[in-house]
């Protein structure tokens, strides 16, 4: 029988060199992993201001087009520092996806980026007037932000609610909540209301970002809250639709839907509408939560869009690529489904936009996505844009301000720690 010589080490203890040889690989080939960004693609959706649509690529550029004939006005790499697995930092320069929808406000449209970092941007030419944080990042955003008055809110993956002003991003406050915040903050003009993926609901006070309540955990919350004047409306990854007093905090009902609840929900007249994931939308009366009306659509259509209402119409997107119309009293189709008319499969994903009669959605087939506007008066597609990323900046040479490069000082003394244990097997006694 063959046998692997050893290498004795001053502890006496053995260690097989090929059992050392493929600890040794499977340590550098996990930093290596570890430490290469893995690029993710995002969902946003779009806002829409004065017939100029903006929009996150699924590379991590913000677009502006016109909301007519979808004719790119200007283009913005959300260029920051690059992620990887275990912490681990690029040398900059990376674009990153946009998850959040961006928010307009008189001239300035705001994006958030997965690569922690917040940006404001001249609404009719691209021209950046600040981000946030001045350098490097924050935990990586998956929020959008929200406004009210002059205060811009977002929250991070650590669980980090920021507050900013918006007109030049100086912070106002920070508060830490109990697990990640994806969804987009909603705001009052008196409180802020973000959920968590531990699934808690905070109110904030929104001119020193002090705590108001925190509800008991209702499952994972990935969909943000809308409110009224006295209730705040979140779904749940517990399959559960909420209702809790604006006031305190208090669960006032609760509705079970068939599968969990990842679009927001919208308010039309005393109703809150949700989307279920297995492809119900409810109209709930907001009171008491009962049914005013469901519907669904044919078997196997799911929905993570976030429905919009224009006029008496509701407008919802669904897993098999079509728009469906409903009246939003009785909640029947007002007309056949508007088929999406791309190459392959399509899915409508994140929440969809209205300008008049034109609904604007995200839609994605295969790997290329696409923003599709719908005329719900005609029945018919109008629009077509890819959402072709802008050309990205190169990275910068390293200087000797870039991040320290751990992951690189790790790989180099494993490797020379396995070089001198193979040269000590050389020298040590049979």
């Amino acid at each position: 029988m063959t046998r692997y010589r050893e290498t004795r080490l001053k502890n006496k203890r053995k260690i097989s060199l090929p059992l050392l040889g493929l600890i040794a690989a499977a340590g550098i080939a996990l930093l290596a992993i570890g430490c290469t960004s893995i690029t993710p693609s995002g969902w946003s959706g779009a806002a829409i201001s004065q017939q100029t649509l903006f929009i996150g690529t699924p590379r991590g550029d913000l677009l502006a087009l016109d909301t007519g004939n979808g004719n790119q006005r200007w283009a913005k790499p959300l260029v920051g520092p690059s992620r990887g697995g275990f912490g681990c930092f690029g040398p900059g320069g990376a674009s990153s996806a946009v998850y959040g929808t961006p928010a307009v406000a008189g001239n300035l449209v705001y994006s958030s980026s997965y690569n922690g970092t917040l940006y404001a941007f001249d609404a009719s030419d691209g021209t950046e007037k600040w981000k946030y944080p001045r350098s490097g990042a924050v935990a990586p955003i998956v929020s959008g932000p929200a406004m009210s008055g002059d205060t811009l809110v977002f929250g991070d993956s650590a669980g980090k609610v920021y507050a900013l002003g918006a007109a030049d991003g100086s912070e106002k406050w920070t508060y830490q909540t109990g697990g990640k915040v994806w969804a987009t903050p909603t705001l009052d003009g008196q409180s802020v209301y973000v959920p968590d993926l531990d699934g808690r609901l905070y109110a904030l006070d929104v001119f020193n970002g002090s705590l108001r309540w925190k509800t008991e955990k209702m499952g994972g919350l990935l969909a943000n809250a809308t409110s009224n004047a006295d209730l705040v409306f979140i779904g749940s990854l517990d399959n559960n639709f909420y209702a809790v007093d604006k006031s305190t905090g208090a669960e006032k009902w609760r509705f079970p839907g068939g599968n969990f609840f990842w679009a927001s929900p919208i308010l039309r007249d005393s109703t809150v509408v949700a989307a279920n994931t297995d492809g119900t939308v409810y109209a709930l009366d907001t009171t008491k939560g009962k049914p005013a009306w469901s519907w669904k659509p044919a078997t196997g259509v799911s929905i993570s869009s976030t429905p919009v209402v224009t006029g008496e119409t509701i407008a919802v997107g669904g897993s098999d690529g079509k728009l469906y119309l409903l009246n939003g009293a009785t909640g029947k189709p007002v007309r056949d489904p508007i088929t999406t008319s791309t190459t392959g499969g399509t899915t409508i994903e994140g929440p969809l936009a209205a300008n008049g009669d034109i609904v604007y959605a995200r839609v994605s087939s295969g790997k290329t996505v696409f923003v599709i506007g719908y005329d719900v008066k005609t029945g018919s597609q109008v629009l077509s844009k890819e959402l072709v990323a802008a050309p990205t900046p190169a990275p910068a040479a390293p200087t000797s301000s870039s991040p320290f490069n751990w992951q690189f000082i790790l790989i180099s003394i494993l490797f020379i720690v396995v070089i001198f244990l193979l040269m000590s097997r050389r020298t040590a006694k049979p």
